[in-house]
């Protein structure tokens, strides 16, 4: 196997069938297809801090614990001041945040 750099992510997976020593490759299989539903989307960091407390309103210090950067605060930081500014989550008061909405890859039964 052989890693390359700048190389565009395949839409395919490649399913391989091993025959003694070789591989053949048997098919191609459509990345959304594995899962038999689209690609979800990512969470960043900041909407990862909010796990488990979608409901909740969480400080500055509770989202930079949660991404465990308390040694990287300025980082920490920007993190949350980009996520404002992206709108994933909404500035509540001075310090306290909350999500603008609950994504929709969380299960329902953590949405409280």
């Amino acid at each position: 196997m052989l890693k390359t750099r700048f190389v565009p992510v395949p839409d395919a997976d490649v399913q391989f069938q091993r025959a003694g020593w070789d591989l053949h490759e048997v098919r191609l299989l459509p990345r959304h297809a594995r899962t038999g539903t689209a690609p979800r989307p990512k969470l960043s960091p900041v909407q990862k801090a909010f796990a488990g407390r979608e409901a909740m309103t969480l400080t500055t210090k509770d989202i930079v614990q949660s991404m465990g950067m308390l040694r990287r605060w300025d980082t920490a930081e920007r993190h949350v001041t980009n996520a404002v500014k992206a709108g994933e989550i909404r500035r509540a008061s001075k310090g306290r945040y909350s999500l603008t909405e609950i994504p929709a890859i969380i299960p329902a039964g953590l949405r409280g």
